[in-house]
């Protein structure tokens, strides 16, 4: 029988810093399979998903484990995005501790939109990266959303994702309507006529969209002048708009 071992065995090396930093077994694990995925320019592209499948845990139990050697320097995480997309993450293996790049043999680091170059291991091979290694992109602005975190007295860089999900519900439901912050604005100061005192939240103003537009039910019929209409305007107070009635007072007084 013959002794000889057929098989190919692989392996990945963990610096010695990284057995003796403060970081979980898990996290040590970690970096050993990302050591596997790794080109020789230390940069790896695995999804979490199959990290967490080798692990033996969940994604979850992944990003906490990455968390550990992101802060003990031994793991950079980047993005990598085609046509503006966010596709996978890209993480850079530092085996050095302080070290702020990888360099072997000569080798440069992952170049943003380019490829490396260099033969890469395992499921890297043969793969034509077009990719811009970026944090992700700021949010682009939404004028209704922000109008009705005005109106809930929101600050728009503190909200809570709970907050931010409620908000949104909110101006879902107003999008079909075609609403404007303009008029989001409108119904906030109909809001504080009709119900004086009461607070006002995104989801509120939803709920008593109809009745804060000019002509909304349940308008008054008669006015404090006793009569069906405004002697200002001469508009019906169950249609009465007072921003309107003021501007016509001041041209008549002009």
């Amino acid at each position: 029988m013959s002794d000889r071992l057929d098989a190919e065995v692989r392996f990945a090396i963990v610096p010695e810093w990284i057995l003796d930093a403060p970081v979980s077994d898990r996290a040590v694990r970690l970096y050993g399979l990302l050591a596997r995925y790794a080109d020789r320019n230390g940069a790896a592209f695995p999804a979490r998903s199959t990290l967490a499948q080798r692990l033996r845990c969940t994604v979850r139990s992944v990003d906490r484990a990455l968390t550990e050697l992101v802060d003990a320097g031994a793991v950079q995480r980047s993005w990598r995005f085609v046509n503006g997309r966010q596709t996978s993450s890209r993480y850079l293996l530092r085996p050095v501790t302080g070290a702020t790049a990888l360099s072997r043999g000569g080798d440069t680091a992952v170049a943003p939109g380019g490829d490396t170059g260099v033969a890469q291991n395992e499921s890297q091979r043969n793969e034509n990266h077009q990719e811009q290694a970026a944090a992700p992109r700021p949010r682009p602005r939404d004028d209704l959303f922000e109008a009705l975190a005005r109106a809930g007295g929101h600050q728009l860089e503190r909200l809570t994702r709970a907050e931010r999900g409620r908000i949104n519900a909110a101006a879902k439901q107003l999008r079909e309507l075609n609403v404007t912050p303009a008029e989001v604005d409108a119904a906030v100061r109909a809001w504080a006529k009709r119900y004086p005192g009461a607070t006002v939240t995104p989801m509120a103003l939803v709920h008593h969209w109809s009745e804060l537009q000019p002509g909304g039910a349940g308008r008054p019929t008669v006015g404090p002048n006793g009569r069906t209409f405004c002697t200002a305007c001469s508009v019906a107070w169950s249609q009465h708009d007072d921003d309107l009635c003021r501007l016509i007072a001041e041209g008549e007084h002009r």
